[in-house]
């Protein structure tokens, strides 16, 4: 089954923009659970928001496009290892996406890039079932050294002792 071979990996890394159909979304969610990890960049879209959202961390994906001119993601947990060592404020430089706007209930947020009158969680992580997921929710392409940075760091975490 489709679900088996996702069991091959230890991480599975969704990009930008990704669109899942609901039995792909459910098949993610198990893998997680059962003690896999998952990295998701910016807005995965499909029909299946519920289990989505519980994998990652929310009660519910509200997404909203966004642009930062200048994309300074503020660390508000420095002493995670995704953002232990990266200094209070992370310079990315232009940044959008399909934020979601909803506040993690289980995940926990790392950062946020602060827009007009709201602070948008842009690096979420969280532990479903034995497994783990990171949300950058957020797009940088310009900003290669520090999104690699942040890269690294969250593969290392994703990949530590599960």
């Amino acid at each position: 089954s489709d679900y088996l071979k996702l069991l091959r990996y230890d991480l599975i890394l969704v990009a930008p923009e990704a669109e899942m159909p609901p039995k792909d979304v459910r098949n993610l969610a198990n893998f997680v659970e059962d003690g896999q990890a998952l990295l998701v960049v910016d807005k995965i879209a499909t029909p299946a928001k519920d289990t989505l959202a519980r994998t990652l961390g929310y009660d519910t994906l509200d997404y909203h496009s966004f642009k930062s001119r200048d994309g300074t993601l503020l660390v508000i947990d420095n002493q995670h290892t995704i953002t232990r060592g990266v200094g209070e404020r992370i310079m990315l430089g232009p940044s959008w996406g399909n934020a979601c706007l909803s506040k993690p209930s289980t995940g926990q947020t790392l950062a946020v890039i602060q827009e007009e009158q709201q602070a948008i969680p842009t690096i979420i992580v969280n532990k479903y079932g034995r497994g783990k997921t990171v949300h950058l929710n957020f797009h940088a392409e310009t900003a290669t050294r520090q999104l690699n940075t942040i890269l690294r760091k969250a593969i290392d975490w994703l990949l530590s002792t599960r």
